[in-house]
């Protein structure tokens, strides 16, 4: 188990390639948050998952497991989760910024900083042209 020990967020992690992602990190043993703005988003596209969430998915391989929803392009909610994540696992290895959309607070100037710990959660925005 390469990644036992170490914590992951993924960021629209609800569904697709966030999914995967999670998934994959979970079976090198990493520890898993699972972060969209709707964890029940598989439901929209009709994605078939094999559990009726991904957080069940990924602790049905044998990792912890939480589900954060929330809107990465709103400050006070990247502040929370980063602060969740840490009060529940007291560290964070591994970031993936998966979540697409329009940019919003975060995107203004510097990283968000909870308790010690810097990041930038970085939202992509797909090209219109």
């Amino acid at each position: 188990m390469k990644l036992k020990g170490r914590v992951a967020l993924i960021t629209g992690a609800a569904r697709a390639i966030g999914r995967s992602h999670a998934l994959r990190l979970a079976r090198l043993g990493a520890d898993i948050v699972i972060n969209d703005i709707n964890l029940e988003s598989h439901k929209e596209f009709e994605e078939k998952i094999t559990a009726p969430t991904v957080v069940e998915e990924v602790r049905a391989l044998g990792v912890r497991c939480i589900g954060i929803e929330g809107d990465v392009g709103k400050k006070a909610q990247v502040e929370d989760m980063v602060k969740r994540v840490l009060d529940e696992f007291r560290h964070l290895d591994i970031l993936i910024n998966n979540a697409g959309g329009l940019a919003g607070e975060v995107m203004r100037g510097k990283p968000i900083k909870v308790k010690g710990v810097n990041a930038f959660v970085l939202v992509l925005v797909p090209s219109t042209g």
